[in-house]
Parts: structure tokens; sequence; C-alpha cells
């Protein structure tokens, strides 16, 4: 499985609500063969809002938050199927 996959899988899972990033990174990692590094993780996380299939939130306390987006939702349905 993709890094790409497994965070849009773990955001599914959840949606429609929003995934602190430090539990996506979990989650994500958990569906992956060989884990990733919070780095690797982040830079994925830019690549997919900047493609609009995930959008995050910071909220009041400072950490970020995540949730899929439609687009999002119909490229994992697109991968899966």
């Amino acid at each position: 499985m993709t890094i790409k996959k497994s965070i849009l899988l773990a955001l599914n899972n959840v949606y429609p609500l929003l995934l602190p990033e430090q539990s996506l990174y979990i989650d994500a990692n958990c569906l992956l063969e060989e884990p990733v590094t919070m780095s690797e993780l982040r830079e994925e996380l830019t690549r997919l809002e900047a493609s609009r299939q995930i959008v995050g939130l910071r909220s009041l306390d400072g950490s970020l938050k995540w949730r899929i987006t439609d687009n999002g939702r119909a490229e994992l349905f697109c991968e899966l199927y």
C-alpha cells in the first residue's frame, strides 16, 4: 500500500470528522508494510492538500487536523476498485 492510499483510508475511516496529525501518522503507519517518518507523511499531506484531496485546519491550540474531501474520497474509491 502507498502512503497516499494509507492517508486517504485513515481519513476516510473517520469521515466527516477531523483527525489530528499525530493520530493520522499512527493510523497511516499501521496500514503500511514499512513505516514512514513524520517528515515523509507531511510531504505527502502537502501534495494531497495541493491536489484538493484533503484539507488541513489549524485548531485554536495550534495543532493541525486533517479531513478527506469529496475529491479524496473519489480518488480512494477509484484506487480500491
